[in-house]
């Protein structure tokens, strides 16, 4: 977006880019100096503990039947993929899941940073979490897991090429987690940014009444980035899960 600053003496041009709400910009004040994303980082983990806190102290009040029907749902979605004996890996993917959901939450309050639209937080998830998986299924079948690179009735002759082409399939999984959930994200915000912008020109404008249509189109966009907010943290949990039910079952 151009906005033109007309001076009687000279004319300022000031571009601003939708991207500009990911800078972290330096300030002279210690506490500024903190990257931003930890901040929040810290706002969301303290989100989570007091939610959890609040959800175990209550007795039967609304606020402890939302968080059980959220339980519930996540363990029937763990349950769907992987055996009832393995539920000892469900607090984690549970958490991780309330995790993504209050990150992707908490951004779209305005004058907040989202940490999920950060790659390096979302790589990170990914990359502990696959490491994880891998530590689990060789844990359970010990050598044998390097079958899971070849699979059964392959000929001789293709056996390096498949070796390969597995190994590389598997190992593209954590980049695959992370550009998903960190593209949709950024996406979605600087969509918001660009109608909002928009929107905002209109009305200092006084053209308000043209305004109209996109801040619809504005209103409708945020209602979606907020199904695209818990259908991400979703998604991002049931592939975590597929990817352990793979190592498992030996898939």
């Amino acid at each position: 977006m151009v906005n033109v600053l007309w001076n009687p003496t000279e004319v300022a041009i000031c571009v601003f880019s939708p991207l500009e709400q990911f800078n972290v910009v330096a300030d002279c004040r210690f506490w500024a100096n903190v990257p931003l994303f930890l901040v929040f980082l810290f706002l969301v983990i303290l989100i989570i503990f007091e939610i959890t806190l609040l959800a175990s102290l209550s007795n039967k009040s609304w606020f402890d039947q939302i968080f059980g029907d959220l339980v519930f749902f996540i363990r029937d979605a763990v349950r769907d993929n992987l055996s009832v004996t393995k539920s000892i890996y469900f607090p984690y993917i549970f958490y991780l899941f309330f995790f993504i959901l209050s990150a992707n939450l908490l951004g779209m309050v305005p004058y907040t940073y989202t940490i999920t639209s950060s790659f390096i937080i979302v790589f990170f998830l990914s990359l502990s979490t696959f490491i994880g998986i891998c530590i689990i299924g060789y844990a359970e079948h010990e050598d044998s897991i390097w079958g899971l690179f070849l699979p059964g009735g392959a000929p001789f002759f293709m056996t390096p090429a498949l070796v390969v082409i597995e190994l590389i399939s598997f190992s593209v999984r954590v980049f695959s987690l992370s550009i998903r959930l960190f593209s949709n994200m950024l996406s979605g915000h600087v969509l918001l940014k660009i109608l909002a912008g928009v929107v905002w020109s209109l009305v200092c404008s006084f053209a308000w009444h043209f305004a109209l249509i996109p801040l619809v189109v504005f209103f409708i966009i945020t209602c979606l980035e907020l199904v695209i907010a818990c259908l991400q943290a979703y998604v991002f949990t049931i592939l975590i899960v597929v990817y352990l039910n793979d190592v498992l079952n030996m898939h």
